[in-house]
């Protein structure tokens, strides 16, 4: 696993520092596995009352994102991305970009070459949006891939959400409400809902079932497409991705959305033109 050691941590609350997640058993830290001392966060977004921390972008279960609303408890633990093009044997993670920007509610990073293959640029473009009440926000994600080779691309795409509703991780129960394209996740104080348009698939698990964990699967040497599996989830830590599949043309581009929400329904977002009335988002 190719783990960032040097970008874990946010400057703004120094007691996130060490925070930790059960795996079978095995309790992880930073400190533990590594033996180093943190380096400070990426960048930040805000709108109005709500705050979306990136640290780094690898879902490898050290905490890669903060997302927080009106100085509240945390909501999200780690969102990633994923690519498998046509022939590989296993899905592969975006890692380090090589460059971003944060600026006002807009955060932007950009991948030049991606793994060196020749074959395509991205650029990911996230954008945070203030709620209609002092405890409600959205995030939209887009991810555009560029194809810079000379033949067709054949590409599908992964986006990967482990929703921490209210900094909890235990009581979590998620449903369909549109399939395969809108989630709703919530525990006993909030709601969050999940939403990728035009994804040809989704799956939901839990972080800690390591036997069908998202994470895992997206790292075991094996071609995963998802199937719709883990729904209804009736209680434990949730995580859910969707997948996209494309065929971009020479020097042509495609790209993927990824939203999600803290108490606000995304539907009605994407459906009445709120968000930002750009309709290529739908």
């Amino acid at each position: 696993m190719d783990f960032e050691t040097n970008r874990f941590f946010s400057t703004s609350d120094p007691s996130r520092f060490g925070r930790t997640r059960m795996i079978s058993g095995v309790l992880l830290t930073v400190g533990m596995l590594f033996g180093v001392a943190p380096a400070w966060s990426q960048g930040t977004i805000t709108s109005g009352t709500a705050t979306f921390e990136r640290i780094h972008y690898l879902a490898d279960n050290l905490n890669n994102c903060n997302y927080f609303i009106d100085g509240g408890l945390d909501n999200v633990f780690e969102d990633a991305w994923y690519f498998r093009v046509a022939g590989d044997s296993d899905e592969t993670a975006f890692t380090a970009p090589q460059t971003e920007s944060y600026t006002g509610p807009v955060g932007e990073a950009t991948w030049s070459n991606v793994a060196s293959r020749n074959l395509f640029d991205a650029r990911l473009s996230a954008t945070v949006y203030d709620g209609s009440s002092g405890t409600s926000s959205h995030i939209v994600n887009k991810l555009t891939i560029t194809n810079i080779s000379s033949e067709p691309l054949d590409i599908d795409i992964f986006g990967y959400l482990d929703f921490d509703l209210a900094d909890t991780l235990t009581d979590d129960q998620a449903v369909l409400l549109e399939d395969p394209v809108l989630v709703r996740v919530s525990d006993s104080t909030t709601f969050g809902e999940f939403q990728g348009p035009g994804a040809i698939g989704v799956q939901a698990s839990d972080t800690a079932d390591l036997a069908v964990s998202i994470r895992e699967l997206m790292q075991d040497g094996l071609v995963t497409n998802f199937d719709g599996s883990g729904f209804p989830f009736t209680t434990g830590d949730w995580e859910g991705a969707f997948q996209w599949h494309a065929v971009i043309p020479p020097g042509g581009s495609e790209t993927f959305t990824k939203a999600y929400s803290v108490n606000q329904g995304l539907g009605i977002i994407f459906s009445d033109g709120f968000e930002s009335g750009d309709t290529s988002a739908w």
